[in-house]
């Protein structure tokens, strides 16, 4: 959370890449109207949803950064629906010849880097996800802490393809993305042969 994901996903796509978006994909999940919706206030209560139907995100939030039984109860119900979205969105862009950038925060918790050529982490220190998150979202310091620890995941480094630091400027982050763009492409040409 708050480590520049976003920004490694728009220069990706700059380089030519398709990119799915999980967070996307989980927007559509939770459409107003949809069951994945209706299980979520069932399972957390109706103040989850906003007077037009819609979920109250940051309710939700609060929720479940502070408890970590509900955190993973959220997992349990929107994760599957998430998954198949994902599946289908790939089996649709294989076709395109071009290369796929998944963001999935998750990938771990799911199982699904099994279907990942490659897997790249974004790491930042905690003190600027801290204030990169205060800044982007408004919370109080406290609250951005809860929502980053709630985030900080265990990556397993051994299954870890390639790091891109995101400690510096914009400039640095285009050089550390393109040079993973430029491995991609060598690995997958090294491949072909």
């Amino acid at each position: 959370m708050a480590s520049g994901k976003t920004e490694v996903l728009s220069i990706f796509r700059e380089l030519g890449a398709e990119i799915i978006e999980s967070d996307h994909m989980a927007r559509k999940v939770v459409a107003p109207g949809s069951p994945v919706l209706a299980q979520l206030a069932q399972e957390f209560g109706e103040d989850v949803l906003l007077p037009d139907g819609q979920l109250d995100r940051s309710r939700l939030a609060h929720l479940i950064f502070s408890q970590e039984e509900k955190r993973r109860k959220l997992n349990s119900i929107i994760l599957p629906p998430i998954i198949e979205i994902i599946d289908l969105e790939v089996r649709r862009l294989r076709g395109t010849g071009r290369t796929i950038v998944l963001e999935a925060p998750l990938l771990f918790e799911t199982g699904y880097e099994e279907n990942c050529d490659y897997i790249v982490c974004v790491d930042a220190d905690d003190e600027f996800r801290l204030r990169r998150l205060i800044q982007k979202t408004g919370l109080s310091e406290e609250e951005a802490c809860l929502r980053i620890r709630g985030q900080n995941l265990q990556i397993p480094a051994h299954k870890v393809d390639f790091v891109i630091k995101n400690e510096g400027d914009r400039e640095e982050l285009v050089r550390e993305v393109k040079r993973v763009w430029d491995e991609f492409a060598r690995r997958s040409r090294k491949e072909s042969q």
